[in-house]
């Protein structure tokens, strides 16, 4: 008999994929990625927020599903046997985000898993409030950043460029530590016996070396809350 292969969802993907998984985003950096003569042309003529070297430049995914994940999910109930959303839950409101998890939790096979990474809000703090930074000035800047979501422009008014820019961004509705965590997970229908904290790589979801690789590069410090469930 043929192996069937495993339905794996990479919810709020943006650039960070798997060939292995269905990676999913919706908004309009999604619909721009997802046709590459557009994507081309953007990057051509660095027309990406924060310019070249941003997030928002790199390629995305070749398999890439324009999917709003906060309607319902266009997969059968228990159909799915893994689930991974990396810093994206943050981005929307926590009445979005409860319905997502609830979606994740309809989908998912009996002893499926879903691994959710967001800011951890105890680790965005801790890391703002010890004694000492090289550059304490840049933490401050950086805790900001983390509890708002969208970059700084420094203390000038953004050009019209900059303004129109940050259409494409969207900013943090809503912090998490473990146990608000394991709440929202609850009311979405997992029981608190199959939650887990973790740690970046270590888990039961499959590819953590390459779908969280970015996490300890192209944050200064991991303030990141990893959490699995099992349905």
């Amino acid at each position: 008999m043929k192996n069937e292969r495993k339905i794996m969802l990479n919810i709020g993907c943006g650039p960070v994929g798997h060939p292995d998984w269905i990676n999913i985003d919706y908004g309009i950096l999604a619909i721009l990625h997802r046709y590459r003569f557009v994507e081309s042309l953007i990057t051509r003529f660095n027309l990406w927020p924060g310019g070249k070297g941003s997030p928002y430049a790199v390629k995305w995914p070749e398999n890439l599903k324009v999917v709003d994940a906060r309607k319902r999910l266009p997969f059968e109930e228990q159909s799915v046997d893994c689930i991974f959303t990396s810093h994206f839950l943050e981005h929307v409101k926590k009445y979005e985000a409860i319905k997502i998890l609830k979606e994740s939790y309809r989908t998912l096979k009996r002893g499926g898993v879903i691994r959710v990474v967001v800011p951890n809000i105890d680790l965005v703090i801790k890391n703002c409030n010890v004694e000492k930074h090289d550059n304490q000035l840049k933490m401050v800047e950086y805790t900001n950043e983390c509890f708002y979501g969208v970059p700084d422009f420094g203390f000038k008014p953004p050009t019209l460029w900059g303004e129109i820019q940050r259409v494409f961004m969207r900013g943090h509705q809503w912090l998490y530590d473990y146990e608000y965590m394991k709440f929202v997970l609850i009311e979405a229908g997992f029981n608190e016996e199959n939650i887990q904290q973790c740690s970046i790589y270590k888990g039961n979801v499959p590819n953590l070396d390459v779908l969280e690789a970015h996490l300890a590069t192209v944050l200064p410090s991991d303030i990141s809350l990893y959490v699995e469930a099992k349905k």
